[in-house]
């Protein structure tokens, strides 16, 4: 089955305390979650992996289930808005922490996204946080940067905007990679193969992981995935990855990685909220 992510979003930020950890929020939630979706061993690591976050997080987190694995798995994202009490949070939390580290390199790229300087930032209506806890052996949070989601939106007035720059160059270097021209090839080849309509809702980068890769989700594929996005270079057949009804494809967005080895699309299926939650 194609199904792999599922997010939902939590309550109003109003919900949420300012002080104290997430730990302790997280467990009074834990009835609310089918052990099916949930698994102990899964909770376990999502305790270990996001419980030291403060528990303002909780008015702008979500889950995500993981369903296409021979064991589900949840994990934990924030949606980080530019005029957030979230972005100021993790801001001042930077100003005070050892230079190199993760929460000072959090810090420094939530300032870039808060000043709208930069042309990722400009192009950015929000972040996603992914905090990557699902994952066995996977590092807690503070102890690596999260997954760096943007959610794009069209470029400035009169502008075109250079999307593969602003993906592979401008969105590393805001964690403090340098850029590949690997990872720009492979940008510019999935840009390229999008259908007629469709585009890149967010771009992501999992600075922890390694190798390093972008992620792109795209949408607007109401007419299928499309001859050229089918033929990338990816893993499986292609029977598999076109089995896809194109009439479920509204419903879901495909996504595919570009990691430094070149373009492989996964065909993966997420079911995303039709618009950011209100705050």
């Amino acid at each position: 089955m194609l199904v792999d992510e599922m997010p939902a979003v939590s309550a109003a930020p109003s919900s949420a305390s300012g002080s104290g950890s997430l730990a302790a929020l997280l467990a009074g939630l834990r009835p609310l979650f089918p052990r099916a979706l949930a698994p102990a061993e899964s909770w376990r690591r999502l305790l270990a992996g996001c419980g030291a976050l403060p528990a303002l997080v909780a008015g702008y987190m979500g889950f995500e289930f993981r369903l296409g694995q021979a064991a589900a798995a949840v994990d934990l994202c924030a949606a980080l808005y530019p005029d957030g009490p979230l972005a100021a949070h993790l801001a001042a939390r930077g100003r005070g922490a050892a230079p190199g580290t993760p929460d000072a390199l959090l810090g420094s790229f939530v300032r870039a996204f808060t000043a709208r300087e930069a042309e990722w930032a400009r192009r950015s209506r929000l972040v996603l946080l992914e905090y990557d806890v699902a994952r066995p052996h996977a590092r807690p949070a503070g102890a690596a940067l999260p997954g760096i989601f943007l959610t794009l939106g069209a470029p400035p007035r009169g502008r075109a905007g250079d999307l593969a720059g602003v993906i592979s160059a401008g969105l590393p270097a805001a964690v403090g990679l340098p850029p590949l021209a690997a990872e720009r090839r492979a940008v510019e080849k999935v840009l390229a193969a999008l259908p007629p309509g469709a585009g890149v809702l967010n771009a992501g980068v999992f600075p922890a992981r390694h190798p390093r890769g972008l992620r792109l989700v795209a949408a607007g594929m109401q007419d299928g995935l499309g001859e050229a996005f089918v033929a990338l270079p990816a893993p499986g057949t292609n029977a598999a990855r076109t089995s896809i009804p194109s009439s479920t494809i509204p419903s879901g967005s495909p996504v595919c990685n570009a990691p430094i080895c070149g373009i492989m699309p996964t065909c993966k299926r997420e079911f995303p909220r039709p618009s950011p939650p209100e705050i």
